[in-house]
């Protein structure tokens, strides 16, 4: 239930913050923001598995997900090494 759930409390639908998330619904958030990405959607085509990680860096970035979620998630799919430079 915590899949669409973001750090900065931005997600859905509890709309919980960094505080009640645990590193298991950070990696699935994560996770699933990384299979859209890679997917074609009606509003956009897939991306690339680079451009896709570029995205993921940028919702780190902007502190809706956490690095070392999105570090594992990129290097389970052979995408960059963890930890995440950013």
């Amino acid at each position: 239930g915590a899949a669409h759930e973001r750090l900065d409390a931005s997600g859905y639908h509890r709309g919980l913050g960094a505080a009640a998330l645990d590193a298991p619904s950070r990696v699935l958030a994560a996770a699933d923001v990384a299979a859209a990405l890679v997917e074609d959607r009606p509003h956009r085509p897939a991306l690339d598995p680079s451009a896709a990680a570029d995205v993921l860096a940028a919702e780190v970035a902007d502190g809706r997900l956490d690095r070392e979620a999105v570090a594992a998630v990129l290097a389970a799919a052979g995408q960059r090494s963890a930890p995440v430079p950013w």
